[in-house]
């Protein structure tokens, strides 16, 4: 977000080919609008994030009980208002058919041309071909994406000519301690099956 933001992969290339100058003025994120589509656990810790630069936390997920979400974070009824109010989209909903191209070119017109979105969630919610048209015609400022409807993605897709995308490798989830705080639930929930006990992730418990 904060790279999208202040365009840091344009200014870095410059850099590295012996620009110094040229790069112009960027916005900041404080006092902008963050716009979380879908509320589970990651989105609320981005919304802690987001609260620390300043930012204003809003969400549409109509699976989620309004009086669950903590102070931070104000529910809207539709996508269509969360995108109208969004400075920064981001994504963070699950991939059903409901939500498959979620965001397409109808959507991506409620954005301005100064907001920016954001995709570490599931790609097929947002239609690449229609984010690369939005931004190809500066209808949108930037993209953060790390997930890719075909991955891996060729060097040839749609979105790798802009200079405004910052594209990782489906890399959200890859630090150590992400890996040790999986490995370490993934073994505390199976000692809890033969414990006797309900896994402390289940979802499905009135089922079992």
């Amino acid at each position: 977000m904060l790279a999208v933001r202040r365009r840091l992969l344009g200014a870095d290339q410059r850099l590295r080919s012996g620009e110094w100058e040229g790069h112009g003025t960027t916005d900041e994120l404080r006092g902008d609008t963050i716009g979380l589509f879908g509320c589970g656990d990651i989105a609320r810790i981005v919304a802690d994030l987001a609260t620390g630069l300043g930012m204003t936390c809003l969400t549409y997920d109509p699976y989620v009980d309004e009086e669950t979400l903590p102070d931070s974070i104000s529910a809207v009824d539709s996508l269509e208002s969360l995108l109208e109010r969004a400075a920064v989209l981001s994504i963070h909903t699950p991939l059903t058919p409901e939500t498959r191209h979620a965001i397409s070119h109808d959507e991506l017109e409620y954005l301005s041309p100064s907001d920016i979105l954001i995709n570490t969630a599931r790609a097929e919610v947002v239609d690449t071909e229609a984010l690369a048209g939005a931004l190809e015609s500066d209808a949108i400022a930037g993209a953060g994406i790390d997930v890719f409807e075909a991955e891996p993605p060729t060097p040839e897709g749609p979105l790798f000519e802009h200079e405004n995308v910052i594209l990782t490798p489906h890399i959200g989830a890859q630090t150590t301690e992400s890996l040790r705080n999986m490995s370490l639930e993934a073994a505390t929930n199976v000692k809890s099956v033969y414990d006797g006990e309900l896994p402390a992730t289940t979802i499905n418990d009135g089922a079992l």
